[in-house]
């Protein structure tokens, strides 16, 4: 008996251990996916409708992986948002619609994985600290 046949007998007898898709498999498989989607739309193929394709493509790949998603009306909104602006893309694109699907990529994106919109994170975050300032300066020039 060969070392090989030894292998082959003992995978027979137990029997091999069955193929589970977990979190990190899917999310692989996700990164694949999209890696040979983009590849395949934008080579030699017009750049409106692989922009539209890719958006809902990418839409897709992040809902597969938050399965614990809840919906509310903002990822909603979001969502509805993104996949109109990548149907306008495919219609005419522009630099503008780049600009406009990537913001709205990163909003949706934010609001999926750590359920905060764009938008209250950059009121907090950019808009707060020069609003506070502007007021302090004028304070000041009052007092």
């Amino acid at each position: 008996m060969t070392y090989l046949d030894y292998i082959k007998m003992k995978l027979l007898t137990k029997g091999a251990a069955p193929f589970r898709m977990n979190k990190n498999t899917i999310t692989l498989l996700s990164i694949v996916a999209g890696v040979a989607m983009m590849d395949f739309l934008f080579w030699n193929h017009p750049v409106g409708c692989s922009l539209g394709v890719m958006v809902a493509a990418l839409v897709a790949l992040i809902i597969i992986n938050r399965p614990s998603l809840k919906w509310g009306a903002a990822s909603v909104f979001s969502c509805l948002l993104l996949l109109s602006s990548g149907l306008q893309s495919a219609i005419k694109v522009n630099f503008f619609n780049c600009i406009v699907i990537s913001v709205l990529l990163l909003n949706f994106t934010l609001i999926t994985f750590y359920r905060k919109s764009l938008l209250t994170i950059g009121l907090k975050k950019i808009l707060l600290p020069p609003l506070l300032w502007l007021s302090f300066k004028f304070a000041v020039k009052k007092g």
